[in-house]
């Protein structure tokens, strides 16, 4: 059947189409054809809207004179029309010509045809050049780098090469941002850091070659830019304190004891429920009231200990959330405060601290199947107060905290294993009374006494710590920290008066 019986067929289905809905007919562009030689060109175009007509074929016209329709040249392509972007190699042009050329749709309307372009055919048959885009690298989240590469020059003389980029597909160098580099004699990789992006956007990018040739494009490729990590959740409903405890069972998060203003102290303890984003009084802690205390968890249970009122503590008790009580244990050894807690498989450990006004490097292990208390190799650095630790990769980290002259940004990696303390990378800067906390396969220390509001990630396979995004609820020492389902939540502590209640959750993976 040729395209005149095609369309008079097509006219009387016309008459006899139903019309009880709304017609939405198809939306296609036409884009710069991707290779163009002396006898043929590869076309392209997309199918943005399908609409709700009947498509019965799609494709391509074109002609040596604009506006070309299916009484021109056509190039179909099939009843399978789908959205997206489709491209056809036509052939058989004439050298050092112009063509023009534009998309179509054979619906059950008639024909609809996209936006025009047009190109000129090679003046002789020329090697094209071989390009490529590369996927984006370092997406943060206000830059990324673009990657691509020039795997072949051909025969063409290139007098620009480089990136284009949009918010929208289909990026066109007409349309879109653009870097060039200028002229290229060897084919090479090549990159571009792009900055200033807005976050949680996406971006199309496609490299491109200008030549002697024409212009040549790589396919296009997409990145997302990162989302600020840290979102304000409920404020916590009990007093303002600093030098509290927290730890997180079975996807709750549980925060009490610390002090206040004035110096009074608490034995409450509070419930934080991510998915509804409430706090619930739980009962009070089984001890007497403190701050700076120590507490880890162990499978579906969780153990708080130490600290300091009037005096130090050694006691330690367990909590159950399943049953919301607390069950006396054995007693650590020693009494101290401000030590660093930490659990790694079916144990705990605690280490560090104060004990009538002597700095610690003592370090114990706890058994709650046994009950018992162990003392293991001492803290590698020198005796500290109020360090930041965490427990990531079966192994335990303490560092910075207080010390006799100043404070520290040493850094210490326990192995439970051999029982032996190993140094590692320095913070880049010192602190105490900071927190910190694992999340995956990284660690966190941020805020504290000489810190403003940073945070630092550690990978432990690098050994490399990285600034990540600043802590938005403002400096403060004393903060606390628990993690969930892989977020954390961080707040409480104090900059000054007054004392601070507000809680941040943050999610390196927004």
């Amino acid at each position: 059947m040729n395209l005149k019986s095609f369309f008079v067929g097509l006219s009387l289905l016309l008459l006899t189409a139903c019309k009880d809905e709304d017609v939405i007919s198809p939306v296609i562009i036409t884009d710069t054809p991707s290779i163009i030689t002396s006898s043929s060109a590869t076309l392209r175009g997309a199918i943005e809207v399908l609409g709700n007509v009947g498509i019965y074929d799609y494709g391509f016209a074109w002609s040596k004179e604009e506006n070309p329709s299916t009484q021109s040249n056509a190039k179909l392509l099939g009843n399978e029309a789908m959205l997206g972007s489709f491209e056809a190699t036509i052939d058989n042009l004439t050298p050092s010509t112009q063509y023009f050329f534009r998309t179509l749709v054979l619906t059950s309307e008639g024909v609809i045809y996209g936006n025009q372009q047009s190109f000129f055919t090679a003046a002789t048959e020329k090697i094209n050049p071989t390009i490529q885009t590369n996927d984006a690298d370092d997406v943060t989240l206000a830059s990324a780098v673009l990657k691509g590469q020039l795997i072949a020059l051909g025969t063409a003389k290139i007098n620009d090469f480089g990136f284009v980029w949009s918010t929208s597909p289909n990026v066109d160098i007409s349309t879109a941002s653009k870097t060039g580099f200028g002229e290229l004699v060897n084919p090479d990789e090549f990159e571009y850091s792009l900055t200033g992006l807005n976050q949680s956007t996406q971006y199309y990018f496609r490299v491109f070659a200008d030549t002697d040739q024409g212009l040549f494009y790589g396919l296009e490729k997409s990145f997302k830019t990162l989302a600020f990590p840290w979102r304000r959740i409920a404020d916590f409903p009990g007093t303002p304190r600093v030098a509290a405890v927290a730890f997180a069972v079975e996807g709750k998060g549980y925060v009490g004891l610390g002090y206040g203003e004035g110096g009074v102290t608490f034995k409450d303890f509070w419930e934080y429920d991510p998915d509804k984003n409430e706090w619930t009084r739980k009962s009070d802690f089984g001890g007497d009231s403190r701050s700076a205390a120590i507490a880890f968890s162990i499978g579906d249970k969780a153990y708080v200990g130490t600290g300091f009122k009037d005096t130090a503590y050694d006691d330690f008790w367990e909590y159950s959330p399943a049953s919301d009580q607390w069950i006396q244990k054995a007693s650590l050894p020693v009494k101290v405060y401000y030590g660093v807690g930490f659990s790694i498989g079916d144990r705990g450990y605690v280490g560090t601290g104060l004990r009538d006004g002597t700095l610690l490097k003592e370090f114990w292990e706890y058994n709650p199947v046994a009950n018992s208390w162990t003392r293991k190799a001492d803290y590698g650095g020198r005796a500290t107060d109020v360090a930041a630790g965490f427990a990531v990769g079966g192994k335990g980290y303490i560092g910075t905290g207080n010390l006799p002259l100043g404070r520290s940004q040493e850094f210490w990696e326990y192995n439970p294993v051999s029982n032996e303390w190993i140094q590692k990378r320095d913070m880049y800067t010192d602190r105490w009374l900071g927190v910190g906390f694992a999340l995956e396969n990284k660690g966190y220390i941020g805020l504290g006494n000489g810190s403003p509001n940073d945070f630092w990630e550690y990978d432990p396979i690098a050994n490399l710590w990285n600034a990540t995004t600043p802590f938005p609820g403002g400096s403060r020492e004393a903060a606390i920290a628990f993690v969930i389902g892989g977020k954390a939540y961080v707040g409480l502590g104090a900059s000054g008066y007054p004392f601070k209640n507000d809680f941040w959750e943050f999610d390196p993976h927004r």
